[in-house]
């Protein structure tokens, strides 16, 4: 149904979805009080650690892996997530590195949204990929990578996840934290509409 590539028609369908999604947001937050904190929308959950204050992965205890089903590509992807004091550093140095995102995937059942940049070259390996991370409003710093063909490069069997890994544990730990970035700004007019609309839905 979706043809070769399946995460590419998801990303092809974003618009009309931002659309669909700020329309509901606002018939659904119009006639009710705007009064609310971004804190209500990052629940902590059981991967929270101590270590979780640290800017930069210290320890494993940082490091946990998940997984995400995106329904409508009927795939299923690794995700590894870090956490830090900085729950969006992944996106956020993406942003630096590569400018605005592609697009987005609202996770409904997750009540998540995951932004995504594609063909992305990563030193030492002779391919593109494409990333997808997790925002501000996620308690952690999570990332999915897979390849032209929606293959996994996370999953146990990849032969490049050990070395994209270290790679994001490098790029975390030598992220700048001040450095001043538009990201926030495109995150909050952008995504937190969809995350507001997301959590609303029952």
């Amino acid at each position: 149904m979706f043809g070769g590539n399946k995460l590419k028609y998801i990303k092809s369908q974003i618009p009309d979805y931002i659309c669909s999604s700020i329309i509901l947001f606002c018939i659904l937050f119009c006639c009710k009080s705007s009064n609310v904190k971004e804190n209500e929308y990052r629940d902590k959950d059981k991967y929270y650690v101590d270590a979780c204050f640290s800017y930069r992965i210290k320890t494993n205890k940082q490091i946990t892996w998940s997984s995400i089903n995106i329904k409508e590509a009927n795939i299923e992807l690794n995700q590894v997530r870090f956490c830090t004091r900085h729950p969006d550093v992944l996106g956020m140095l993406l942003f630096e590195e590569l400018g605005h995102w592609n697009g987005v995937y609202a996770n409904k059942e997750e009540k998540s949204v995951i932004i995504f940049w594609n063909d992305v070259k990563i030193e030492g390996i002779d391919k593109k990929f494409s990333y997808g991370t997790t925002s501000y409003f996620d308690l952690l710093s999570s990332i999915v990578v897979y390849d032209e063909n929606d293959q996994d490069m996370l999953a146990p069997e990849s032969e490049y996840r050990d070395l994209l890994l270290e790679n994001f544990k490098k790029r975390i730990n030598t992220y700048n934290t001040k450095v001043k970035s538009n990201y926030r700004e495109y995150e909050r007019n952008e995504i937190y509409p969809l995350y507001k609309a997301l959590r609303s839905l029952k």
